[in-house]
């Protein structure tokens, strides 16, 4: 649900027709993320060439550079892995939006680590750790 909502700003009047009622927290419906969200299949299917993450939730995330009206944002895509059985995985995208500054990055950008890496340990069970 972070690919479509986001938390209302302290100073703004929310629609109550715009409130988002999640297991665990209620946010307003963003339009910018949902119009961006359409993107994140492409985005996936991309992700084995793209340059990925750890963060210090244990997960990972991407930076897609994004241009929809001549200026480049950086959109980050936060995802895990997990293995579901008879060899599958499945990829779960947690999160998704632009850096700005209501949004300024936490996440260390130190050693990139490949998709391809990331999906072999989750698939052999191993642990991957963040860099120091």
């Amino acid at each position: 649900m972070h690919c479509f909502t986001r938390e209302p700003l302290r100073t703004e009047k929310v629609d109550p027709a715009l409130l988002y009622h999640g297991p665990k927290e209620i946010r307003t419906f963003c339009f910018e993320r949902y119009d961006l969200s359409t993107q994140l299949p492409s985005i996936i299917q991309r992700l084995g060439d793209k340059s990925c993450w750890h963060t210090h939730h244990g997960n990972f995330f991407t930076v897609e550079l994004q241009d929809p009206e001549g200026q480049k944002n950086e959109y980050e895509v936060y995802f895990d892995v997990f293995r579901s059985g008879r060899g599958w995985m499945t990829l779960i995208i947690q999160s998704a939006y632009i850096r700005d500054e209501r949004y300024e990055t936490a996440q260390p950008r130190k050693r990139s680590v490949g998709f391809g890496v990331i999906a072999r340990a989750r698939q052999e069970n191993k642990g991957l750790r963040p860099p120091p």
